[in-house]
Order: structure tokens, then sequence, then C-alpha cells
């Protein structure tokens, strides 16, 4: 049987970079996306260095063409897909007044709509393998609100919905569906948002940033290899009996 394959959105750089590292240390043959070139190369680099093969796709996710486009060429080279990680995502910071139609729409269009149009072109070869791993990039977002990151928070809680129901439905070919929901970490898209909510609550950035990092009771950021580590897990055979979860790994946030 050929490797098995794994398809990670948005891995350029940041958590998506460590989800492909950590999936072609397991063994699996890699399929990196992302929107800019030259992280793309750099990814591809550093995940071939592990010894597998790796597929660079540059795609908008959130263009239903781009993907399918995207998934031709995956499909063309490998014949399969075994584990789509969807984790591609933006978070904008936004007063309430001024989150438009559009920039809502964007959010949730790359946030939320992009891991269907995903899931869809991925089902029906994971079905005739019998066996596939669908897994959703939430967030403490999921299970929270904040009035700053509208776009964001909503969509995070849409994909708890898409989880459920695409694990109710595919169950029965032996594919799950799981949402990993990290907590704040120290990444790009964590300075981006420290310095535009800093500004909007009209406070420095570093007494903003040691009031977010007070709210998460084991007192430090969550590192993103402990995220790549759980994604690992439920990428994995031993995680058969787990779907339709949206699981948290936010060192105790939500628990407050």
């Amino acid at each position: 049987m050929s490797k098995k394959v794994a398809l990670i959105t948005g891995a350029g750089a940041g958590l998506g970079k460590k989800l492909a590292l950590k999936l072609a240390s397991n063994g699996f043959d890699i399929a990196i996306n992302d929107i800019n070139d030259k992280a793309l190369a750099e990814a591809e680099e550093e995940i071939k260095q592990l010894g597998v093969d790796c597929l660079s796709l540059k795609a908008d996710v959130s263009d239903n063409v781009q993907v399918k486009s995207m998934f031709d060429q995956l499909i063309g080279k490998y014949g399969r897909i075994d584990v789509l990680v969807n984790n591609a995502g933006i978070c904008p910071i936004e007063d309430i007044l001024e989150v438009t139609p559009e920039s809502f729409e964007r959010a949730m269009n790359i946030n939320f709509i992009s891991m269907y149009t995903c899931a869809h072109y991925a089902i029906p070869h994971m079905i005739k393998q019998g066996w596939g791993r669908i897994i959703n990039a939430g967030s403490t977002a999921s299970f929270t609100q904040t009035p700053i990151q509208l776009g964001y928070c909503t969509s995070k809680w849409a994909i708890r919905g898409l989880t459920r129901n695409l694990a109710s439905a595919l169950a029965k070919y032996n594919i799950t569906v799981n949402a990993y929901c990290p907590g704040a970490m120290d990444t790009a898209m964590q300075e981006h948002i420290l310095a535009e909510g800093s500004k909007l609550a009209n406070m420095p950035l570093d007494a903003y940033t040691k009031a977010k990092v007070a709210r998460i009771p084991i007192g430090r950021w969550i590192m993103e290899e402990e995220v790549a580590s759980f994604v690992s897990y439920l990428a994995s055979e031993e995680a058969a009996a787990i779907t339709g979860q949206s699981i948290l790994i936010d060192g105790g946030t939500i628990m407050n």
C-alpha cells in the first residue's frame, strides 16, 4: 500500500508548518498549502529533510476553483489523501463599528467555508480507501466571545457545528472528524492580535500582553509543539474512537 498522505492548509509558516513537520516525522508524505510562494518553498525544504516526499500547493482556500485544482494536483501525484488538516485562517481585529459585510464574509470564507470545500474534495477518496482523518482548526474562540473578533469568533463557533455534523455523516466510512482548539500561542498571528488589541483597548502593548497571559491558568502561552503533538494523535490509528469533538489545548483558559 502507498504511504499515507496528509494535506495541511496554511502550512507555509507558524503552526501550520509545525503540524506538517510533525506529521512528516511520523512518516506521512506531505502536501502543504499556502498563498505565499517563498514560505511554501522554505517549508517544503524543511519537510523533505525528514526523508518524506512533499508537494507544495499554492492556492487560496476560500476560492473553490483553486481548491479543486489543488486536489487535482494532489490526487494526480499521490492517488490518495488520508489526513486533511484544515489549518488556514485569519484573525481580523476590528471594533464592531468597523466590521463591514465584506470583512465578515472574508473571515467566514477563509476560516470556515474553506474547511467544507476542502473536505468536499477529500471525502470521496477517504471513502474509497475506507479510512480518513479530517482535522479542523478551532480555537478557544469556539467556546467564548470577544467583542473585537466578531468574524473570527463566529467562524470558530461554526467550525464546531461543521465538525460534529461531518463526524456524524462519515463515521460509517471509518472517517473521523475532530477539531483542535488552541489557546493563545506565541505566534505571528498572536503578535498581530496583541498589537491591534492593545490599540483598541488604549493600553501599552506590554501591559496588554501581560494581562492576556495572566488569564491563562498555567501562566504561559500554549506552545505550537503541544498543539502539533495533539494533532498527530488525532491523525493516528490510536484515535479511531474519537470523532465529533472540539478539544481544547488552552492551559485551562476556558475552565475559568
